[in-house]
């Protein structure tokens, strides 16, 4: 199971642990954006850490810029690179 982000993760957790499925013998599981509670899981969560500061730094520089330039019409792209922090979630048996 990929869930796109930390809260649509605990709750896919919680519905695994509901049914009585256990991470990774019965199911694998991935999050995007580090779980704030990852040290509470065992199995550890495997998940793709996206650099969050950054994101929110290079944000700012395009508002700003784009304020200074009164240019909003041009589109930006940006790319950084993420983590992916393997953990137990998503091992091979």
């Amino acid at each position: 199971m990929f869930c796109t982000n930390g809260p649509t993760g605990l709750g896919a957790l919680r519905a695994i642990r509901d049914c009585g499925l256990r991470t990774p013998e019965d199911i694998a599981f991935v999050t995007v954006d580090e779980l704030t509670v990852h040290d509470l899981f065992y199995p550890s969560i495997t998940t793709v850490v996206q650099p969050a500061h950054e994101i929110g730094g290079r944000a700012a520089e395009i508002l700003l810029d784009r304020i200074e330039s009164s240019s909003a019409s041009d589109s930006v792209s940006v790319r950084l690179h993420a983590v992916l922090k393997v953990g137990q979630s998503s091992r091979r048996l």
